[in-house]
């Protein structure tokens, strides 16, 4: 079905109406309104950032929503005083659940629960991408669930994340050499 033009006054009466289900707690009716607002006014970063916050508020209970959460607060970004007026909030945001899901990821490893260690630190990857102290738990994880080679490719991203990290270069080593991989560990 082809979305109808939405016109810049229609944008702000839907942002306003956004604001408004937001604070009556009618979450799909504010993500509805914000939508529309942002399909009138792709460069409001004020909407791409109250509906991303929006998003990362459900994540507890979706974990969907972890992407579109990421998706609209990189358009936040994007778009022109976007970083500016609501950077540090969005890094606040991500920092918050890259914390809550490494923590829990650390707390079922030390509890020998591998398979959600994994899940926890995978979800912490999808929050905050590219982070080497996320690869190196992922690295422990697949070890300890007898998966060398992912643990393998794990510690190669954390080294390739922070080459100064002793400890990822160290386990990623020992890896190889409890993999035969005595030349690669050698390196």
């Amino acid at each position: 079905d082809k979305k109808e033009k939405v016109s810049k006054a229609d944008a702000k009466i839907a942002k306003n109406s956004a604001k408004f289900y937001l604070s009556q707690n009618m979450y799909d009716k504010a993500i509805e309104q914000f939508e529309t607002a942002i399909q009138g006014r792709p460069d409001d970063a004020e909407a791409h950032f109250l509906l991303g916050k929006l998003y990362s508020d459900q994540i507890k209970d979706d974990d969907s929503r972890i992407e579109e959460m990421n998706r609209l607060f990189n358009l936040t970004l994007k778009i022109k005083k976007g970083e500016k007026k609501y950077g540090k909030s969005i890094r606040q945001v991500r920092d918050g659940w890259w914390t809550t899901f490494y923590n829990q990821g650390v707390n079922a490893l030390n509890g020998e629960d591998f398979s959600v260690a994994l899940t926890m630190f995978q979800q912490a990857d999808r929050v905050t991408p590219d982070l080497s102290t996320t690869y190196k738990m992922l690295g422990i994880c697949y070890l300890r669930m007898g998966q060398n080679q992912a643990g393998i490719d794990a510690y190669v991203k954390a080294v390739g994340f922070d080459s100064t990290d002793v400890t990822a270069r160290t386990n990623l080593g020992i890896a190889y050499l409890n993999s035969g991989k005595a030349p690669e560990a050698a390196e």
